[in-house]
C-alpha cells in the first residue's frame, strides 16, 4: 500500500497505522475541512472486481479472492478488496485507480482486458458519483467546481485541449481549479518545460510543441520526481509495456534514444534541484546586500528571438535576480507587416508566460536609458 500523507494535521500514531494500511478513527469534523489525509498511488481493487472468480485471466486474480464471495467483489462502494468506499469515507482521501493489464496478455486479448476494467469504472463512477470526481474535459471541470471536492487528478499537464475548450491548454484548466480552491495532482515531463525548449531540441533536434510555463512548476507546492534509469525504460519499451510494437519502434528511433534519455533524465535532476534552490532562497530571504542581478530582454519579431527571451530567463533565475521585458512598438510610418505582428504577438505572450515584466514603450532611446538607469 503506497501512501502520500498529509502530516501537518496527523499524529504520529495515525501515520502508523495507516503505513501498515490499518484506518485509525477519524476525527471529527476533519474530513470536512478539504485537504486530503490520504494520497494512495496503488490500487488494484477496479481488477480484482472485474476478474473475480475468471480463472482464465492471467495474473492470478481468480487464485488471489478465491476465498472471497462474488457479493462481496461487486463494487467499489461495499468490498473486500484493496479500496473500498465504506472504509475511506469517513476520511479525506484521494485514491489513484488503475487498469492493470497482465504482461501475458498482448494485442487484442490485452486491449480486451482493458476494456472490462474499464466498463467497471465507468459503472462504479455512475454509482457512486456522489463521492468520485474525475476530470478529462472542461465539462468534468465545471461538475468539479460545482462540487467543491478537495482535490482532483488531472494527467498529462502539458496538453493542448481540444478545438472550442474554454482554455486552449490543460494548465489554464488546472489554474482555475487552483483559484477556486480546489487541490490538484498532476504530471508532466521535463521537456514541456517552457525555458527548456530550446535546449532541449538542440539535444534531441526534436521541438516539443506542447509546453507550459516554467511558473506552474516553480510554485508547486510540492513535486515529487519519479527517475528512471534509461536502460530501464528502453527495456520497458522493447517489451512492449509503453507503446505497442510500432509506435514503440518509431519512439526508440527517435525521441527515445539512449542518450536523449539520459539528457532529459540529468536535465529533470538539475531542474528540480534548481526548483528547491529557489524555493528555500523565497523562505529564507536574501541576505543583506544581495539583491541578485536582473536582466532587461529586447522583445522583438525576429525568428531568434523566442531563443533569446528563454535564454533570458534562465539567466535572470541562475543570477536570483529580475527579469524585465521592453518591446519597442514602431513609430507610425514603420508599420510591421502582418507576419512581423503576429511574431511580436507570440513573443510578447512567450516573455509573459515565463513571468516575465514586460514594458510596452513608443518612445525608444529615452525609454531604453530609462530601463537601463
Amino acid at each position: 500500500m503506497g501512501l502520500f500523507m498529509t502530516l501537518e494535521d496527523a499524529s504520529a500514531e495515525e501515520a502508523a497505522l495507516l503505513w501498515e494500511g490499518v484506518l485509525p478513527e477519524a476525527v471529527p469534523g476533519e474530513a470536512a475541512e478539504g485537504r486530503p489525509r490520504v494520497f494512495d498511488l496503488h490500487c488494484d481493487t477496479l481488477d480484482r472486481l472485474a476478474f473475480h472468480g475468471d480463472p482464465s485471466v492471467p495474473g492470478g486474480f481468480a487464485a488471489h479472492d478465491a476465498r472471497i464471495p462474488a457479493a462481496r467483489m461487486s463494487s467499489l462502494a461495499d468490498n473486500d478488496a484493496h479500496v473500498s468506499l465504506s472504509r475511506t469515507e469517513p476520511f479525506a482521501w484521494c485514491q489513484c485507480f488503475a487498469a492493470f493489464v497482465p504482461d501475458e496478455a498482448r494485442g487484442d486479448a490485452a486491449w480486451a482486458l482493458f476494456e472490462r476494467v474499464r466498463r467497471v469504472w465507468e459503472r462504479e463512477l455512475e454509482r457512486c458519483g456522489d463521492k468520485l470526481a474525475r476530470a478529462r474535459s472542461m465539462a468534468d471541470v465545471d461538475a468539479a467546481l460545482a462540487r467543491k471536492p478537495g482535490l482532483i487528478l488531472v494527467d498529462e499537464l502539458a496538453h493542448t485541449n481540444a478545438p472550442g475548450s474554454r482554455h486552449a491548454k490543460r494548465y489554464r484548466d488546472v489554474e482555475e481549479l487552483l483559484h477556486a480552491g480546489i487541490d490538484v495532482f498532476t504530471t508532466v515531463n521535463v521537456q514541456h518545460l517552457e525555458s527548456l525548449n530550446d535546449k532541449v531540441s538542440a539535444t534531441t533536434e526534436v521541438v516539443v510543441q506542447e509546453r507550459i510555463p516554467d511558473r506552474i512548476f516553480d510554485y508547486a507546492s510540492s513535486v515529487e520526481l519519479v527517475d528512471l534509469d534509461p536502460d530501464d525504460l528502453l527495456e520497458r519499451l522493447e517489451g512492449g509495456k509503453i507503446y505497442g510494437a510500432e509506435r514503440a519502434e518509431t519512439a526508440l528511433a527517435n525521441f527515445f534514444s539512449k542518450k536523449n534519455l539520459a539528457y532529459l533524465r540529468e536535465l529533470a535532476l538539475r531542474r528540480t534541484a534548481d526548483r528547491l534552490n529557489r524555493n528555500l532562497e523565497r523562505g529564507l530571504g536574501r541576505a543583506a546586500g544581495d539583491a541578485g542581478d536582473d536582466v532587461l530582454v529586447h522583445v522583438s519579431p525576429s525568428a531568434g528571438n523566442a531563443t533569446v527571451i528563454r535564454a533570458a530567463a534562465r539567466l535572470a533565475a541562475a543570477y536570483r535576480g529580475t527579469l524585465t521585458a521592453l518591446v519597442m512598438e514602431p513609430v507610425d510610418d514603420q508599420k510591421l507587416s502582418e507576419e512581423d505582428a503576429r511574431a511580436l504577438h507570440a513573443n510578447v505572450e512567450l516573455a509573459e508566460e515565463l513571468g516575465e515584466d514586460v514594458s510596452d514603450e513608443r518612445t525608444p532611446l529615452q525609454k531604453l536609458r530609462d530601463a537601463f538607469n
